[in-house]
């Protein structure tokens, strides 16, 4: 049995009979513990019975795409690309990828002399018709993938492909995973209307000229690439789910539109000012922005909706007095920080601790304001005098 073959039963054998009426992981909140460690790099942790109480919520994609998706071989498509995120972005040599069995490169393949094709017999089809998974097997490039018109999840990670095509013909595609291969630019995917998860982490991704086409996005990661702008982003509206951890990136302005947002991963770039998330991004629940520049909170004080939060890695801020006190009394949601719980006895005190410097500070202020209006009249008085003082040498 294969690894990914292994993968699938695995998390098979966890969801048993679960099937989701919606896209494969999506943002929204009956997803929210598999999705709770994904843009902090973690793996998924699936609880079925959490699952099984909200799976009747009803869908957000529109009834001409919606599909019964089998959430756990999609969380086993998702578990590569859910690694930890720490590093820089890195290619994979050929020599360390798994080499395919002769069986499926000469009964799975067909390669004519300008395509590869990629064709499954009708009982594959029948056993599993709306997934293909094809990763790990040293492509350098996408198979055009034939009568497949049920196909709602392609794995495609771990290869060497550069470029993303032969795809648009797959039109009811919702989940598309191409982890950890050669992709440079974002391109030929602007007919797949039904798309909703995107995973593209560990590429070689430098512009995202071309991403505004998937306005139908929920879910995109783009991690561990070389992104130096998010410009493109600013498009996608329905976007719910964004991680760009582990690239350039040193202006977070572009991402003010997406107000859509719950969940976002921005940890390990250049960020020095948070943009203003409490108008821009109202339901952001989760926000990660470890190990960057930042020099102040201003655009998250006063959230109402952010539970989880990461800043450590940026000294200016977790450096401050009280941090963590003022961090707590600040987001009253906040369950999370810096990945150490927040408890309610935590809350409390932090709250009284913060009442207590706030207080001294005022105090303080007043004593400074108390003592510049002395010194300034003295200095009045003083003038006055110097001035009394001429006056009388002038009579004289």
């Amino acid at each position: 049995m294969s690894g990914s073959s292994r993968r699938v039963q695995s998390a098979r054998s966890n969801f048993n009979d679960l099937a989701i009426d919606c896209t494969p992981p999506s943002p929204s909140e009956r997803q929210r513990d598999l999705l709770n460690q994904y843009a902090t790099g973690g793996r998924p942790q699936p609880q079925p019975q959490q699952l099984q109480q909200q799976h009747h919520q009803q869908s957000s994609i529109p009834s001409q795409v919606r599909g019964t998706i089998d959430v756990g071989a999609a969380l086993s498509f998702m578990s590569d690309s859910s690694t930890a995120t720490s590093y820089e972005p890195t290619i994979r040599p050929k020599s360390e990828r798994r080499i395919p069995s002769a069986r499926s490169r000469q009964d799975r393949f067909r390669a004519p002399e300008m395509h590869l094709m990629y064709t499954r017999t009708d009982e594959e089809r029948l056993a599993d018709p709306d997934r293909i998974n094809l990763d790990n097997r040293s492509l350098d490039r996408c198979p055009y993938i034939r009568n497949e018109p049920s196909l709602r999840l392609l794995n495609l990670q771990h290869n060497s492909i550069t470029a993303i095509a032969n795809l648009d013909h797959l039109e009811n595609l919702i989940f598309l995973d191409m982890y950890d291969n050669r992709i440079q630019r974002i391109s030929g995917l602007e007919r797949l209307r039904s798309l909703r998860v995107l995973m593209l982490g560990r590429n070689s991704i430098s512009s995202l000229a071309g991403i505004e086409a998937l306005v139908h996005l929920d879910v995109l990661d783009l991690h561990g690439n070389a992104i130096t702008t998010t410009a493109g982003i600013a498009h996608l509206r329905s976007l719910r789910v964004l991680n760009l951890a582990s690239n350039l990136i040193k202006d977070m302005s572009p991402l003010a539109g997406l107000a859509s947002l719950v969940e976002l991963n921005i940890s390990r770039n250049q960020i020095q000012h948070c943009i203003d998330l409490v108008h821009s991004a109202p339901h952001l629940q989760r926000l990660f922005l470890s190990d960057n520049l930042l020099r102040s909170t201003k655009g998250i004080v006063g959230h109402g909706a952010i539970a989880e939060l990461s800043l450590d890695g940026n000294a200016e801020v977790t450096g401050a007095q009280m941090y963590r006190e003022q961090a707590v009394t600040a987001l009253p949601s906040l369950r999370l920080l810096d990945n150490k719980r927040v408890s309610d006895e935590e809350r409390r005190m932090a709250g009284i601790n913060v009442r207590k410097m706030e207080d001294k500070k005022a105090q303080e202020e007043e004593v400074r304001r108390r003592a510049v209006e002395r010194d300034a009249a003295i200095e009045h008085a003083q003038e006055k005098w110097r001035e009394y003082t001429r006056s009388i040498r002038w009579v004289r």
